[in-house]
């Protein structure tokens, strides 16, 4: 399983909102400029809008018409605009580039730097060649290799187990560390403990005030929950060697 094959696994938080994108924009936008009456509409114009990217007309236009003329080289000029519009090609389309948004936007937060998939996922990985910040690198058969223009913020070591990272908050106050998930993590701002949790990929989030930018630093080590259950744990044993002693005495 490829890495953006586990990152579609996971976005199942997104299903209804991006199926209501599709679903709004097929049915009140897409039919007029597949029509022609759209013609007119600047390649700019905005179709959907996934975690602050955009999809435009254009991008669309180009993506159907490419699908079309696919279609006709394998199956002849009988495939007509209407029969795939009956068949609801215009909106795998539309999905397919919502999913594709979707995925950039998951590897910005996470802080992805290297995409590695097999030569059989070329076809779907079209919108990380036209990615500005993604370049493809050479890499062996059968594999393909997408690696960041420009390195991504991840924390910087400041002392013997501490961390620190600045990290911001828009709309959910729950952020990504870029780094994975541990109990024994804590973060810190200002010296004031954070909430911290497991994100939906095994990484650290922490709690932040939305829209406020943070510099976070992270410990690890045992909290006083661990050390007390070491306490608690090795007074037990010294309790049990006693008693022991005793009844062998007795």
């Amino acid at each position: 399983m490829t890495m953006l094959d586990r990152m579609r696994r996971h976005r199942d938080w997104l299903k209804w909102s991006l199926g209501l994108v599709c679903v709004t924009f097929v049915l009140f936008y897409i039919p007029d400029f597949l029509r022609g009456s759209g013609a007119d509409a600047a390649s700019s114009d905005t179709v959907a809008k996934v975690e602050g990217r955009d999809i435009t007309s254009g991008e669309f236009r180009r993506t159907y018409q490419a699908q079309l003329q696919a279609y006709r080289s394998a199956y002849g000029n009988n495939m007509s605009e209407q029969l795939l519009k009956q068949l609801g090609i215009d909106q795998q389309i539309l999905q397919q580039m919502v999913d594709e948004r979707a995925a950039l936007a998951e590897a910005e937060r996470l802080g992805i730097s290297v995409v590695v998939a097999l030569d059989e996922d070329a076809p779907h990985l079209g919108f990380l060649d036209d990615n500005r910040a993604f370049a493809r690198r050479e890499a062996p058969e059968p594999f393909l290799l997408y690696a960041r223009r420009e390195a991504v913020a991840l924390p910087r070591a400041v002392a013997p187990g501490r961390w620190t990272i600045t990290l911001t908050a828009d709309r959910d106050p729950w952020v990504t560390t870029r780094t994975a998930y541990y109990p024994l993590w804590h973060a810190r701002v200002d010296g004031v403990p954070m909430e911290t949790r497991r994100g939906a990929h095994g990484d650290l989030e922490v709690k932040l005030d939305a829209g406020g930018t943070r510099a976070v630093e992270l410990d690890y080590g045992a909290g006083a929950p661990e050390i007390a259950g070491v306490v608690v744990t090795v007074l037990g044993l010294v309790g049990l060697v006693v008693f022991r002693r005793r009844g062998q005495a007795a």
